[in-house]
């Protein structure tokens, strides 16, 4: 009898410690998170202001631009082969929370001849932060069609309850002998979208 109530005294106390964490688990207030300001650039992309789409439930962004210039054909000059895009996105969240980019969605087009490889690289990371993540996607020649990577968990979180820029360098590049290009857009217009996981902390 006396052991019982050691384990039901154990129990509650636990219950105790668990639910203020619970709770802040349930409560994520969408309304307190907010892209207070989004910039890119790159040999890819005009440097400039954009405003991504930051879904109601705060789950995703959706990242949209028009260019002619990210694409990488091949030729003498290496700075034409490799083209990159970098997004910078000042996102705002509550204290007592992080965030990190659970999974993620680029779209271009690739048309390249025997020999020649083509590659799309994403790199991830938050400002003030060493830690990056990087993951890419290699197509072989021959090949011509349009392409969507996709992609899972970066598991780098944000800093607990802080402001720190998320970044998102997305690099197209060839290398080999032959033709041919590849484009991290698909008729002129660039597109990531970004997956969110949010826990407290």
């Amino acid at each position: 009898m006396h052991t019982n109530a050691l384990l039901l005294s154990a129990l509650l106390w636990a219950s105790t410690l668990a639910s203020p964490l619970a709770a802040r688990e349930a409560a994520l207030d969408p309304s307190k998170v907010w892209i207070a300001e989004a910039t890119y650039g790159g040999s890819g992309c005009p440097q400039g202001s954009t405003a991504p789409s930051l879904s109601a439930d705060r789950t995703s962004i959706d990242f949209t631009l028009n260019t002619s210039e990210y694409v990488a054909t091949l030729t003498d000059d290496i700075i034409e082969s490799r083209k990159n895009c970098q997004l910078n996105v000042d996102l705002r969240v509550p204290a007592g929370w992080q965030y990190m980019v659970a999974s993620s969605e680029f779209t271009g087009r690739v048309s390249i001849s025997s020999g020649v490889e083509a590659t799309q690289k994403a790199t991830y990371y938050f400002a003030g932060d060493t830690e990056q993540v990087s993951t890419s996607t290699t197509f072989e020649g021959p090949v011509a069609k349009n392409y969507a990577v996709k992609r899972g968990s970066t598991e780098v979180w944000s800093p607990c309850g802080e402001v720190a820029a998320l970044n998102v360098n997305s690099q197209v590049r060839l290398d080999g002998t032959g033709t041919g290009y590849i484009a991290g857009s698909i008729n002129k217009t660039v597109t990531f979208n970004l997956g969110i996981k949010w826990r407290a902390c």
